[in-house]
């Protein structure tokens, strides 16, 4: 850089930020009391670069995804290599944000599911411009989340495959019991503890309701 500043070429103002940045932010880590501290030096002070070697291989590997031959020519690497990050937009009955007051703390000062990624999915819901909403904002899958009725569950399902994004959910979503939940078509599922819920005569209606089941308590 000294030699660019003599040589009167621009100088690379980031990675000044950079050093500016990580030398006091290795003496405060390294003088600083804390539990476990081998394990949390080495989370604190690498962290950024592995995010940044993360992005480096990902730009690198962004060959893998070009062109129409690409899955034919590198298999799995361009299915890898196709996004660094996946965002998913989230996707429940308007029951659930009457009882649960976890997404107000994401919805920036907003009702919660009136948001593109935080969507209530009411019956007389437009389900087609609500996935466009989430498309828009650069969802990449639609999460069912709970308190849908197997009709509404279907039609999401649809309406994601139709905007060209994944439908995924939890393996049961209230009422819906997991084998409905597979057959519904959604491309992914997961807590695989709530298959439990296979095994009962009849499903709560609502997520917030007893967690108990024939099998003893499991929450929903």
């Amino acid at each position: 850089q000294a030699q660019r500043a003599l040589q009167g070429q621009p100088l690379n103002i980031p990675k000044y930020l950079l050093l500016v940045a990580a030398i006091p932010m290795h003496w405060v880590v390294l003088l600083t009391p804390m539990p476990h501290k081998p394990i949390a030096i080495v989370a604190i002070l690498t962290i950024y670069h592995n995010l940044q070697y993360h992005r480096l291989i990902w730009f690198y590997n962004r060959k893998y995804a070009s062109g129409p031959a690409g899955r034919d020519r590198y298999g799995a690497a361009e299915l890898i290599s196709r996004r660094l990050l996946y965002y998913v937009a989230f996707g429940a009955g308007p029951t659930f944000y009457q009882a649960d007051r976890r997404p107000i703390g994401s919805t920036q000062g907003k009702a919660p599911g009136a948001v593109p990624w935080f969507q209530a999915i009411a019956p007389a819901s437009g389900l087609d411009q609500l996935v466009g909403d989430a498309v828009a904002l650069g969802a990449h899958s639609l999460k069912l989340y709970t308190d849908l009725p197997l009709d509404r569950f279907r039609a999401a399902v649809a309406a994601a495959h139709r905007g060209a994004i994944r439908a995924v959910s939890h393996v049961a979503v209230f009422p819906i019991r997991p084998r409905d939940v597979i057959g519904a078509g959604v491309d992914g599922v997961s807590h695989a503890a709530l298959l439990v819920w296979e095994g009962v005569d009849s499903l709560p209606g609502r997520f917030h309701t007893d967690p108990s089941t024939n099998f003893g308590p499991v929450g929903p």
